[in-house]
């Protein structure tokens, strides 16, 4: 008998798959099934009684690791979020769920399996903040691109050429895979963090600019200056007035 209710596994492709015919098999007889909560068994997810019993282990495991956090979710169930604000109940339910998620997993002894799932979301953070900042408040607005005065071709290049100076590996561009939209995302949050940054100090928006962020402006201009085609429309980033790169010379990369 399998005791994991599912298992997760490489496919030949390399992505994840979840297999659940294990899980199929673990609840053919359920009187087989053993919970990971000592005391419990199957069955008892059954009866009301033993629910609650349940229940109750939830609430200590719950206030034990985080008594604040419980505290509010025990007075939004009180109340029924009555004089509550919409934010107000979000927030509280979003602070209980890692806590239900966790004792859920234990019940079923899959801890490992939900910590790998965990692991590869986590790894996929980049992607969702750059469809946030990035593809939604730039990308999709109206006048998205109407600054470039350059030709579609010289567009490529210039993006070719300033995701690698961020670490965009050249042998996953243009391949249309996952790897290849991870790689942008990283190397694009890196470009708008540059630009975010000198939008904002040229409205004194208090913010200012690091030594890190002059170095990753200098890999990009580096980069463009590479690049016979874009001699031309990249002049105004690549020249520098000075010894060295001002303020000003960064934000127009």
């Amino acid at each position: 008998m399998h005791t994991t209710p599912f298992e997760i596994r490489p496919s030949d492709d390399q992505s994840t798959q979840i297999d659940f015919s294990s899980w199929v098999r673990a609840t053919s007889d359920p009187s087989e099934l053993k919970l990971n909560i000592e005391g419990f068994s199957y069955a008892d997810l059954h009866e009301p009684a033993r629910l609650a019993e349940l229940t109750s282990r939830f609430e200590a495991f719950f206030k034990e690791a985080d008594p604040k956090a419980h505290a509010a979710f025990d007075a939004y169930r009180a109340s029924g979020g009555a004089g509550m604000t919409p934010q107000a109940i979000s927030d509280v339910l979003l602070a209980a769920s890692p806590h239900v998620s966790r004792f859920v997993a234990t019940l079923f002894g899959v801890e490992r399996e939900v910590e790998t799932l965990m692991e590869q979301t986590a790894e996929r953070g980049p992607l969702w903040r750059f469809k946030k900042e990035f593809a939604k408040k730039r990308l999709f607005k109206g006048g998205a691109g109407k600054a470039w005065t350059g030709s579609p071709v010289e567009a490529a290049h210039a993006a070719r050429r300033a995701l690698k100076a961020m670490g965009a590996p050249k042998a996953v561009l243009e391949t249309g895979t996952e790897e290849e939209e991870l790689a942008i995302a990283k190397a694009g949050l890196l470009l708008w963090e540059l630009d975010d940054v000198a939008r904002k100090a040229a409205k004194a928006g208090g913010v200012t600019w690091t030594d890190e962020l002059h170095a990753r402006a200098a890999k990009v201009r580096a980069a463009l200056a590479e690049d016979p085609l874009l001699h031309t429309v990249a002049a105004g980033a690549v020249e520098v007035v000075g010894d060295a790169p001002s303020d000003t010379d960064d934000a127009a990369v």
